[in-house]
């Protein structure tokens, strides 16, 4: 009796290992045929678009200012002042910024741009006024 329990055990404990390897398999077949169908690429991390030395800025326009701005453009940033009953001329405050995510609001939209050291300080400086974003088309 001892010995035909011994032989059966022996038989049934490749089971368990044949089951998992064809569950694997299965998985494996699933997952290739699921990536194939031309599911929508997902966007690349932030931080893997940055360059070494750049940071991550937003930066808030009026809504008409960035209705033409896609992902991927470069725009160079004005800053306009309007206060105090004389507007002073536009000044570029950063250049060729690559932008990284639109978002577009009811009265406002958000940029979110790559920018160096020096440029991301001058957009925090001048983040209380007016900015302006101008498509740089240039190569």
């Amino acid at each position: 009796m001892r010995s035909t329990l011994n032989r059966l055990l022996q038989r049934l404990d490749r089971w368990p290992r044949r089951l998992a390897a064809l569950v694997c398999l299965l998985l494996a077949v699933s997952s290739a045929l699921g990536s194939s169908r031309g599911s929508p690429p997902r966007p690349a991390p932030l931080a893997g678009r940055l360059h070494a030395g750049q940071v991550a800025v937003p930066v808030t326009l009026g809504q008409a200012s960035s209705a033409f701005v896609q992902v991927g453009d470069r725009v160079g940033l004005y800053a306009t002042d309007t206060s105090g009953g004389s507007a002073r001329p536009a000044e570029l405050i950063a250049d060729r910024l690559l932008v990284l995510r639109v978002v577009v609001g009811e009265e406002s939209a958000s940029l979110l741009v790559a920018a160096g050291g020096t440029a991301a300080l001058h957009i925090a400086q001048d983040a209380g006024g007016q900015l302006l974003a101008v498509l740089d088309r240039s190569p």
